[in-house]
C-alpha cells in the first residue's frame, strides 16, 4: 500500500500500483462511453436537441437527433439553405427534413459527442465561408457535462456553448410540427411585462431572447422554441425565482413557469402592434385623395402625388401609402417595419412599383400605451422618391403617439394621435 502525504504519493508507488491506476481510469472512460452510448441510443423517439449558433445574437434552434447503431438522424425546425454560402441551389433543406450521418462517443480529456461525418445540418455551422473559416463558429464536438435517462447537457469542445438533450416522448416529425407552431404563435409579438411571485416586472421577450433587470443588473438569457413553450439556454432568475423552462397557455395567451410563479403575461393590443406582421394603410385614395390624417400631413401627402406625377420616370400614379411589414422580400430589401409606398407607372400596361424607409417601433409609457416609431434608414428604391421623406420626417417627428383602435381584440383601424401635438394625427385600416 502506498504511504505519505500527496506530495510524495507518486514517489513512493510502485510501478504496478501506477498501472493498476491507469488501467481503472482507463476502464472508467471505456465504461463512461459505454454509458452514454447506451443513453443515446436507449431513446426510441430520439431526442430533443437545443442548439445555440455562433454568439447566441439568434438564440437557439430546436433539433431532433435519433441515434442508432452508431448513426444519428437529425433534422431541424428551420430551413437549412447553403445556397447563400455557396451559391448552390441543391443545398437547400426544407424545415424538418431528416439527414442521417454517423457518430461517435469517444473519450479524450472528457467524454466527446462528436457528428464525425459530414451532416448538412449541423456542420452548416461550422462550414467555411467567405473570409470566415470558422463559419458561424459553432461545434459539431461536444463535451458531456451532466445528464440521466431524461435530459443530458454538454458543452461545445472550441467554442463553449451549451447542448441540451431532452428525451422525446412522441415522434421527430411530431415535435418539430408542434415546435414550428409554437413560433408562430410567440415569434413575432414581443412581450414586455411579467407577473414574478405576485409582483409586476418589466421584461423584453423577444426575438429568441428574455432581457430584464434585476438588482440593478441585467441579464440577456437567449431560449429556444418547444412543442408547448420555451427552454432556456440555461436556469434563469427573476426577483429570487427561477425558472429554466415555460409553458404556453394559448386560451391566456400567457408563458408560466413549472410552478406558476412567474407568468409573462399576455401582449396589449399596442404590443401586438408594434410589432405587426401586415401592412396598416394610411387613408389615401388615388381619385379622392387624401382622407383621415391632419391638414399638415395631407398637404405632404399632395405634394407626393404632384411629384410623381412629374417623375424622371414619366407619369407615375400612387396607390398605396402604409407602415408595417415590408411588401417587398427580404431578398429585395431587408428592412422588416417600413414606412411603405406603392405606385404604378403609366407605360403599357403597368407595372407596380414599391419603395420603402426602414423603421423601429416600440412601446414607451408606464402602461405600455403609446407608439415610438423611429427612423432606420432608407430602404430599396427610396433615393429616387426622395420627396417622399417629409412624410417619414412627420410620422416620426411625431413620435410617441397615444394609440387607440376600433375594436381591442380584433382591431382593423388605428388612430395614433402625437403625445406632443394633438394636432398631428393619422388613422391606418387594415385592408379586407
Amino acid at each position: 500500500m502506498c504511504c505519505g502525504i500527496a506530495a510524495t504519493a507518486v514517489t513512493s508507488c510502485s510501478p504496478e500500483t501506477e498501472n493498476v491506476f491507469g488501467e481503472q481510469a482507463a476502464m472508467r472512460l471505456q465504461q463512461a462511453v459505454a454509458n452514454y452510448s447506451n443513453t443515446l441510443e436507449a431513446a426510441p423517439q430520439g431526442w430533443a436537441m437545443d442548439f445555440y449558433p455562433g454568439d447566441l445574437t439568434d438564440g437557439g434552434i430546436a433539433y431532433t437527433a435519433v441515434f442508432k447503431n452508431g448513426r444519428v438522424t437529425l433534422s431541424c425546425e428551420l430551413p437549412i439553405d447553403y445556397s447563400k454560402l455557396i451559391s448552390k441551389s441543391e443545398y437547400v433543406y426544407t424545415a424538418a427534413q431528416e439527414v442521417t450521418s454517423s457518430y461517435k462517443v469517444k473519450s479524450e480529456n472528457s467524454i466527446v459527442l462528436s457528428f464525425d461525418t459530414f451532416n448538412a445540418l449541423i456542420h452548416y455551422w461550422s462550414q467555411p465561408y467567405g473570409l470566415k473559416a470558422d463559419g458561424f463558429a459553432s461545434d459539431y464536438e461536444f463535451t458531456f457535462v451532466s445528464g440521466n435517462d431524461s435530459q443530458l447537457v454538454l458543452r461545445g469542445k472550441k467554442h463553449d456553448k451549451l447542448l441540451t438533450l431532452t428525451r422525446l416522448t412522441e415522434s421527430p416529425a411530431t415535435y418539430l410540427s408542434q415546435v414550428i407552431a409554437t413560433r408562430a404563435k410567440l415569434g413575432d409579438i414581443p412581450r414586455k411585462r411579467a407577473m414574478v411571485n405576485g409582483q409586476l416586472m418589466n421584461i423584453e421577450f423577444t426575438n429568441n431572447h428574455l432581457r430584464f433587470t434585476d438588482n440593478e443588473k441585467k441579464h440577456d438569457v437567449p431560449f429556444t422554441f418547444t412543442a408547448n413553450g420555451i427552454r432556456f439556454y440555461e436556469p434563469v432568475t427573476l426577483n429570487g425565482i427561477s425558472c429554466e423552462s415555460m409553458t404556453y397557455n394559448a386560451e391566456s395567451n400567457e408563458l408560466a413557469s413549472a410552478d406558476g410563479r412567474v407568468v409573462m403575461l399576455a401582449p396589449t393590443s399596442t404590443e401586438r402592434f408594434v410589432a405587426t406582421t401586415r401592412q396598416w394603410y394610411f387613408g389615401y385614395d388615388k381619385t379622392a385623395g387624401a382622407s383621415d390624417m391632419c391638414d399638415d400631413l395631407k398637404t405632404i401627402v399632395n405634394d407626393i402625388v404632384r411629384n410623381f406625377k412629374n417623375s424622371a420616370w414619366g407619369y407615375e400614379v400612387l396607390n398605396d401609402i402604409y407602415i408595417g411589414l415590408n411588401l417587398q422580400s427580404a431578398a429585395v430589401d431587408e428592412h422588416r417595419l417600413v414606412i411603405g409606398w406603392h405606385s404604378r407607372d403609366n407605360y403599357g400596361m403597368g407595372s407596380s412599383n414599391y419603395f420603402c424607409y426602414g423603421i423601429e417601433m416600440d412601446t414607451s409609457g408606464d402602461n405600455l400605451q403609446y407608439v415610438v416609431i423611429n427612423p432606420t434608414e432608407a430602404g430599396v428604391g427610396f433615393d429616387s422618391k426622395t420627396y417622399c421623406q417629409p412624410f417619414v420626417d412627420f410620422i416620426t417627428g411625431g413620435s410617441p403617439y397615444v394609440l387607440t383602435f376600433d375594436d381591442n381584440d380584433n382591431p382593423a383601424e388605428a388612430h395614433l394621435t402625437s403625445l406632443a401635438d394633438e394636432s398631428k394625427w393619422f388613422k391606418l385600416k387594415l385592408k379586407k
